[in-house]
């Protein structure tokens, strides 16, 4: 039986490294949340943006905030997990904008309850990125006993945990948008 899944857009960070909220980032004029919003919909029961309440990103998007204890990105994939406990969560980080449909249909069909989480190795660096990924709810309980450890993170988890490793077709899969430099790269992205 296949699981239903739920897409959860992380939206929560301070945009500290970009100087400026990330949300105002817009890739071929569209707010980048908005274009990963599209880009999961058609895969997922639902979508959710994961956010500080008192921070919500613009725009017509279901909000999830963080109902957890622990800070950054796990905090809303236990939230998810547990707000969604029939689900699967499908997770994309608010700026990552050139994952492909064909990325989340890897995640997708590669999805058996053996493995917590299936995430991608970066062709570039060869080092298992955190986002894309596909939490199972297999996970929950081995995410509150990691939680326990030292610095706890999605990188940690999936490094620590039986996670199913897949090679990206994508090149640029792994590309975020996290320093002012990295807009220069890309000719379509504009700040609003």
């Amino acid at each position: 039986m296949n699981k239903k899944i739920t897409g959860l857009i992380l939206a929560g960070g301070k945009s500290s490294r970009m100087g400026f909220d990330k949300r105002k980032i817009k890739l071929s004029g569209k707010p980048v949340i908005t274009v990963i919003h599209e880009l999961l919909n058609p895969v997922c029961d639902s979508v959710v943006v994961s956010c500080k309440p008192e921070n919500p990103p613009d725009g017509n998007h279901k909000l999830l905030f963080d109902d957890f204890s622990c800070e950054g990105p796990l905090a809303g994939i236990i939230t998810a997990l547990k707000t969604f406990p029939e689900n699967n969560i499908l997770v994309i980080a608010a700026d990552q904008p050139f994952i492909t449909e064909s990325d989340l249909a890897d995640l997708i069909t590669s999805d058996n309850e053996l493995n917590p989480v299936t995430a991608f190795l970066n062709p570039s660096t060869h080092i298992t990125e955190p986002f894309p990924s596909l939490w199972r709810q297999t996970s929950l309980p081995l995410l509150m006993e990691f939680l326990k450890s030292n610095k706890p993170s999605p990188m940690g988890f999936i490094r620590a945990s039986e996670s199913k490793i897949l090679n990206s077709r994508n090149p640029d899969f792994a590309i975020n948008l996290n320093f002012p430099e990295d807009l220069k790269n890309h000719d379509n992205l504009t700040v609003s």
